[in-house]
This record gives structure tokens, C-alpha cells and sequence, in this order.
């Protein structure tokens, strides 16, 4: 069974997220909010059948950012494809860094419904750098 993982602070927005994919699109979820429960599940996040990471940028202060998780995805050869999801602004710091990694897109939230499904896809997507 396909998998994706989410990474994000909003544990309400997380759980939303991770019933609307399991339910719409049948893929099992691994909904963590930070870099620690990365590490600490590090054989079920590097497994094979987790095919898409939904990564938010900033994962709350003073903590290792979404930009922190896929350097550790990136470090240990994830093969699933990476997003960065995030409600600051395009001049944030966070949001310019992330938008300037080589093969990464920048979403702004909130996505619609219709948006999620055909990112789940690999359909195409205006991003914020785009934007």
C-alpha cells in the first residue's frame, strides 16, 4: 500500500489531512510534527512504499524546520517526492530558502481539495515561486 508522510506543527490541520488522504485516495498516512518523530521512526519514513512527503516549512519556534526534515530525508536517501506546504508569506526566510532548493515546490495553504488529489498525482501546480 502506498504511503505518505506529513510533517506538520497544526496537529488539528495534520489529522484533517491524513483522514482525507487515507479516505479519498486509500494511501496510509504518517502524520508526525517535527524532525524528532522523523528520526525516531526513521525504518517506517526511508520504507519504500512511502512514495510522497507533505513537508510544512516552519514547524514551530525554535524548532528544526521543514527545511531541516528534507535535508534528513535528502541525507538518507528518501525516495519519495517532497513538498514544502506553508501559510507565510513569499518573503519569509524560511519560504525563500525553500523555494530556491533545485527540484522543490513551495504551496501556499490552504489548498483546496481538488489541488491535494492532483498533487497526490503529480499533476502540475502554480507554486509560490511561480506565484
Amino acid at each position: 500500500m502506498q504511503k505518505i508522510l506529513l510533517v506538520d506543527d497544526d496537529k488539528t490541520l495534520l489529522s484533517s489531512m491524513g483522514e482525507f488522504f487515507e479516505a479519498v485516495l486509500g494511501m496510509k498516512c504518517i502524520l508526525l510534527t517535527g524532525l524528532a518523530d522523523i528520526v525516531a521512526q526513521e525504518a517506517e519514513i526511508l520504507d519504500r512504499d512511502v512514495k510522497f512527503a507533505i513537508l510544512d516549512i516552519n514547524l514551530g519556534q525554535g524548532q528544526p524546520s521543514g527545511i531541516d526534515v528534507y535535508q534528513w530525508l535528502c541525507d538518507h536517501h528518501f525516495q519519495g517526492k517532497c513538498v514544502f506546504l506553508t501559510g507565510h508569506a513569499k518573503d519569509h526566510p524560511l519560504v525563500k530558502n525553500a523555494s530556491l532548493m533545485k527540484g522543490v515546490h513551495v504551496f501556499e495553504k490552504p489548498l483546496e481539495i481538488d489541488q491535494l488529489i492532483s498533487l497526490i498525482k503529480g499533476q502540475p501546480l502554480a507554486d509560490v515561486q511561480a506565484g
